[in-house]
């Protein structure tokens, strides 16, 4: 597995909680922006879900993938204004001690990962929506900032940071997905990315 030290990514096989619905790895699948090969690249992963605790249901609501080079173009177009906004937030509410000590672990437990929304601190197995997301190397998961996991109440608070600017870029970009993503996100989920 990785080194360890502060600056280390770890890595470790694909959960299949990431894994393109109904398949077993990402070959031939596409960035969703430009449809580059994700086989041998690196690339980001954002599903939303939705489930009831009380009938033990969890669905699928979207999910869609991002080479490097678009989330490096999408993150470029992001104003000043909300990246200043989005560090100062991320200081003060993410909880780096304990994904820190994951990592020092070298734990690879998805279910740790995502036990908790990064955000609200709430455990993920009571809200009623949530996203992940997750950086990857063809069918090798990255463990460092990401994965993590955000409720829905999470997703709003970040959403209330953004400037007119980053909100026209996001909608670009939502625009840039395929329709039936597009639907879904439009329809019932927010993206995180």
């Amino acid at each position: 597995m990785g080194e360890d030290n502060e600056f280390s990514i770890t890595w470790n096989e694909v959960p299949k909680i990431f894994l393109p619905e109904g398949k077993s790895s990402f070959k031939n699948e596409k960035c969703s922006i430009c449809e580059a090969s994700l086989e041998e690249n690196m690339f980001l992963v954002e599903k939303a879900f939705w489930q009831d605790s009380l009938i033990f249901k969890h669905e699928l609501i979207f999910e869609y993938f991002i080479c490097a080079d678009c989330a490096q173009n999408f993150n470029e177009q992001v104003s000043e204004e909300s990246k200043l906004k989005l560090d100062a937030f991320r200081k003060k509410n993410f909880n780096s001690l304990y994904r820190q000590k994951l990592k020092d672990y070298n734990n690879h437990d998805i279910g740790k990962w995502l036990k908790y929304c990064e955000i609200t601190k709430e455990k993920i197995s009571t809200v009623e929506e949530y996203n992940i997301v997750g950086q990857f190397i063809g069918d090798i998961m990255l463990y460092d900032e990401l994965p993590m996991a955000i409720s829905i109440d999470g997703l709003m608070q970040i959403e209330k940071l953004y400037s007119n600017k980053t909100r026209d870029i996001i909608d670009d970009f939502m625009n840039s997905l395929p329709p039936d993503v597009r639907a879904k996100i439009k329809d019932k989920g927010r993206i995180f990315f």
